[in-house]
């Protein structure tokens, strides 16, 4: 497993990655958490997809602007963190807060993600 560190708008975002398929895999944490919530299960997914762990921006080892970290403001960050690491297409998995977000992003950009996992979603009630 690699750490790496990409710009995201100005900001340095720290994340993990790990496998050398073709096919994508990002994982989301939740609340108050970073990449290291996933690092008992990083291995595993690593046997059939190439898996990316951010620490979303204003969390874990990722810069903390002053901003307003709406799931809609989240959701558009993993467009420009997947975009910036240069992945086109990606499943998901998102637990609590992060699958909150997969959903925001997934509603955004459809043709972007193959499959969409929510572990315990938070929100999945406001509609």
């Amino acid at each position: 497993m690699k750490e790496k560190l990409v710009d995201v708008e100005g900001n340095n975002i720290r994340y993990l990655l790990d496998g050398t398929s073709n096919k994508n895999l990002i994982l989301i944490h939740g609340l108050g958490a970073s990449a290291e919530r996933w690092k008992h299960v990083i291995h595993n997914f690593a046997k059939d997809y190439r898996v990316i762990v951010p620490d979303l921006i204003g969390f874990g080892q990722s810069d903390k602007p002053v901003i307003d970290y709406t799931t809609e403001y989240l959701g558009k960050f993993i467009e420009k963190f997947l975009t910036n690491i240069g992945i086109n297409k990606v499943s998901i998995i998102g637990s609590s807060l992060g699958g909150q977000i997969a959903v925001d992003f997934t509603a955004v950009n459809p043709s972007k993600v193959d499959k969409l996992v929510l572990v315990s979603p938070s929100g999945m009630m406001k509609h």
